[in-house]
C-alpha cells in the first residue's frame, strides 16, 4: 500500500503554531508529520510487522488531548488480529511521544476509528470505533476505554 492509505488532521503537537498531520502507510507505520515543512515529527511503527496484524493505519482519528498532556492524541485501526488470543483492533497513541496510551477492544474486524468529542461530559474527548459488516458503532469512552453506548444499523437496511 502507497503512502497515505489513511490521513488525519492531527493538532499541533510540536508547539510550533502550525496544525500537524497523520499519514499511514498500511501494515508498515503512521507518521506524524509537520504542517510547516512536511518532516516526520515521529513514527509509529506497525506493532504488527511480525505476523499478528493485518492492516495497522488503515483508519486514523484525531482524538484531542486525551491523557492530560496538552498535546492531542489519536488512535489507529486496524484490520484483523491474527494472533488468537488477544483483541486488538485499534491502539489509542500519545502525540507527545507516540507511546500506547490503550487499546479499543473491538472484536477481530476491521476497525474504523474516529472522534466523537466529548459525549459523556467528563472533560475527556470519545471515541467511536465501527466493526466492518457487523452493523453497528461503539462510542468508546476516551477515559476509561469503556463502551458507553452502541449504535445499531436500522433493522430496514440489514
Amino acid at each position: 500500500m502507497a503512502l497515505g492509505g489513511a490521513i488525519a488532521r492531527l493538532g499541533d503537537v510540536n508547539s510550533d503554531g502550525v496544525c500537524d498531520f497523520l499519514v499511514s502507510r498500511i501494515d508498515v507505520a503512521v507518521w506524524i508529520c509537520s504542517g510547516k515543512d512536511g518532516s516526520t515529527i515521529r513514527e509509529i511503527e506497525d506493532p504488527g510487522r511480525y505476523g499478528y496484524l493485518r492492516g495497522f493505519g488503515h483508519s486514523l482519528a484525531a482524538l484531542g488531548d486525551l491523557d492530560g498532556d496538552g498535546v492531542p492524541d489519536f488512535a489507529v485501526g486496524c484490520e484483523e488480529d491474527l494472533d488468537s488470543g488477544d483483541q486488538y483492533d485499534a491502539t489509542v497513541f500519545s502525540g507527545r511521544d507516540g507511546s500506547e496510551l490503550g487499546v479499543l477492544e473491538a472484536g477481530h474486524e476491521f476497525v474504523v476509528v474516529a472522534a466523537a468529542g466529548d459525549v459523556d461530559g467528563d472533560g475527556v474527548p470519545d471515541v467511536l470505533a465501527s466493526r466492518w459488516e457487523s452493523g453497528q458503532v461503539n462510542v468508546i469512552s476516551g477515559r476509561t476505554g469503556e463502551t458507553l453506548r452502541t449504535i445499531r444499523r436500522p433493522p430496514e437496511i440489514r
